[in-house]
């Protein structure tokens, strides 16, 4: 996926759960997405905790799906290196 990093913004403070202390600096960026006319605009932490969760889902998945990906690597990989050479 291609992101525009549109902005950055500095936030600090207290964290309501621990109550410690936090700096964090927040990237707001925009991306094509399905069903949206132009662009959707979102931050950083959306798009990477949406990404987090489709690795995790991927990951959770039964081990057949790895070596099904593992194949379909391989033979692109060699799809490749045939056009190439």
């Amino acid at each position: 996926m291609k992101v525009t990093v549109l902005g950055k913004e500095y936030a600090s403070g207290t964290s309501k759960k621990t109550g410690k202390d936090f700096a964090a600096t927040v990237v707001h960026v925009s991306h094509k997405k399905n069903g949206v006319d132009g662009l959707s605009v979102d931050n950083m932490t959306t798009f990477f905790a949406t990404m987090l969760s489709l690795v995790a889902d991927f990951l959770a998945a039964d081990p057949i799906i790895y070596l099904f990906g593992l194949v379909c690597l391989i033979l692109i990989c060699k799809a490749v290196k045939i056009i190439v050479s």
